[in-house]
C-alpha cells in the first residue's frame, strides 16, 4: 500500500512539474527547425531516461545512457535557445519521477496479489 501511495505521489508531482514546464518555462521557437531539434533532443532524453530506469538488462541500460548523452548533446550543440541546461534537467527529473512512480505503483500492485 505504501509503494502505491508513494508511486501515485511521484506521478502527480511529475505531471505538475511537466505542466509547469510546458505552460510557463518553454518559449515558442522563432524558426521551425529550432523546434524540431528541440523535440528530437527531448525525445532522446526521455528514451534514455526510461531505458535507464525501467529496463532490467545491463546492455540496454548502456544504450539508454548513450541516448541520454545524445539528447543533452543535441540540445547543447543546436544552440536553439529553447532548451537550456536547466530545462533539460527539469525534464529529466519529470521523466524520472513519472517512470519511478509507475514502477512503484506496479510493484505495489504485484505485492498484493
Amino acid at each position: 500500500m505504501l509503494f502505491k501511495l508513494l508511486g501515485y505521489a511521484l506521478i502527480g508531482l511529475g505531471i505538475a512539474l511537466l505542466s509547469h514546464i510546458l505552460l510557463v518555462t518553454l518559449p515558442n521557437p522563432p524558426f521551425l527547425w529550432q523546434g524540431l531539434v528541440a523535440d528530437a533532443a527531448v525525445l532522446t532524453l526521455v528514451l534514455g531516461a526510461v531505458m535507464l530506469v525501467a529496463v532490467p538488462f545491463a546492455g540496454l541500460r548502456q544504450i539508454g545512457s548513450a541516448f541520454l548523452v545524445l539528447g543533452i548533446a543535441t540540445a547543447v550543440v543546436s544552440d536553439a535557445g529553447i532548451l537550456g541546461p536547466s530545462i533539460l534537467l527539469r525534464l529529466l527529473a519529470v521523466v524520472l519521477a513519472l517512470v519511478s512512480g509507475y514502477l512503484l505503483v506496479l510493484k505495489g500492485s504485484l505485492e498484493k496479489s
